[in-house]
């Protein structure tokens, strides 16, 4: 997972509160200028009130990365404008603005007790309307998750915790958020806990479950559902020279792991877990060796990679796909060639074939030439381009049938 650190701001400041479009509605042309001039308010009432030297962060993560995040963050159905500043020494502080007579007041200012934050959410935790705020803290030698909410005009602490990965999700199927926190030291130790706020507004901990120590690093982390009625915790992992995926999940009220052993999500390497076919259910990626290539080099080797979903029995195979990442495209199999397609024994050198494993027969070929090459357009025709290459099928009847397997990784 890509790590989200602190970005100073040494240039102009980028707020992505709003902007002006130069096209658009008539009423969005004539809204647009008043709307600018309140964030350029907002931005000059936000230096007058923070120390002269200081310099706003951007800070995020898949779901905010802004300047400053403004929102409703006490429930008055006003929102409020947080962000983040440095002043080149001590602690990164947390700030909220709020709009008093018209005018914008810094209310609350903490520090956060580092120069890293690793991770920055908002949400509603505690199931009460109103969104808290998550920041994941790095701390030089080790990581903490804290919890604020914004009452009575002050920032408070609510929950503080060591982590390695923040998960927010409604793990336990209770229909209330969740949050479930990875402790990962290499070789020593990996713990998962889910933590959920009581009646009495207190974070208790729902349960905790230690997992295979012996793994040397987590890759790729997604919280979705195994099942239609179940939720899990996908944990992708490396371990040595290969990888594999951990499936934790809540039964009987206690997190367990979610697959039994027979069920293997060992990989030769790293592909994440996701949803595939987008139904909703998160698929466990598993590459492997097509017929034929079982014993050649895992570099010259074309895997294939098996998307597995869980049946409540064992893990299925729903969905086959060739990644070339270094090529920039990939290959969605059509359900027709699961388990029944291969790819051609020869040197993968600028093209590939696909044939059916019980009579060799082809069934798509792709090339990819560089963009300054020429090709005969009158036997090869043009799938699709990137900035690198242009990607031809032979002009036949049977490669064309499959074009629409083929995609650009983007």
């Amino acid at each position: 997972m890509t790590r989200y650190s602190l970005l100073l701001v040494l240039g102009s400041l980028v707020f992505f509160l709003s902007g002006c479009h130069l096209s658009g509605s008539p009423y969005t042309l004539i809204h647009q200028p008043k709307q600018a001039e309140s964030n350029q308010e907002l931005k000059d009432a936000i230096f007058k009130q923070i120390p002269k030297k200081a310099k706003l962060i951007s800070t995020g993560s898949s779901q905010i990365y802004h300047q400053i995040i403004q929102k409703d963050f006490d429930g008055d159905h006003q929102k409020e404008a947080l962000f983040f500043y440095y002043t080149g020494y001590g602690d990164v502080h947390m700030a909220i603005m709020k709009r008093i007579n018209n005018r914008w007041k810094k209310i609350a200012d903490v520090p956060t007790g580092t120069v890293d934050i690793d991770e920055f959410l908002v949400s509603d935790i505690d199931h009460n309307g109103i969104p808290e705020i998550i920041l994941g803290l790095d701390l030089y030698n080790h990581k903490e998750c804290v919890v604020y909410s914004f009452k009575n005009d002050k920032l408070k602490e609510e929950f503080k915790h060591p982590y390695s990965k923040i998960v927010i999700n409604d793990l336990n199927d209770d229909h209330q958020k969740d949050l479930t926190l990875i402790n990962f030291a290499p070789l020593k130790n990996f713990t998962v806990s889910t933590f959920q706020v009581n009646k009495k507004g207190e974070y208790q901990k729902l349960s905790s479950i230690k997992l295979n120590s012996k793994i040397d690093g987590i890759d790729h982390v997604i919280a979705g559902k195994l099942t239609e009625k179940q939720s899990a915790l996908f944990i992708d992992t490396t371990i040595g020279n290969v990888s594999r995926t951990e499936v934790v999940s809540f039964e009987n009220g206690k997190l367990t792991y979610a697959l039994p052993k027979s069920e293997q999500t060992d990989k030769p390497f790293q592909e994440y877990s996701e949803d595939i076919n987008h139904d909703g259910i998160i698929e466990i990626a598993v590459p492997f060796a097509p017929k034929g290539w079982e014993d050649e080099p895992l570099a010259d080797t074309p895997f294939i990679t098996a998307y597995k979903r869980w049946d409540g029995k064992h893990l299925k195979v729903v969905n086959e796909r060739y990644n070339s990442y270094e090529n920039g495209f990939y290959v969605d199999f059509p359900k027709a060639w699961i388990n029944r397609v291969t790819v051609k024994h020869e040197k993968i050198n600028k093209h590939i074939t696909f044939t059916t494993i019980k009579d060799n027969k082809p069934l798509l070929s792709i090339y990819w030439m560089k963009k300054s090459q020429s090709y005969n357009k009158k036997h090869y025709i043009k799938i699709g381009e990137s900035p690198k290459y242009n990607y031809l099928i032979p002009n036949k009847q049977t490669d064309i049938n499959y074009r629409y397997t083929f995609h650009i990784i983007r």
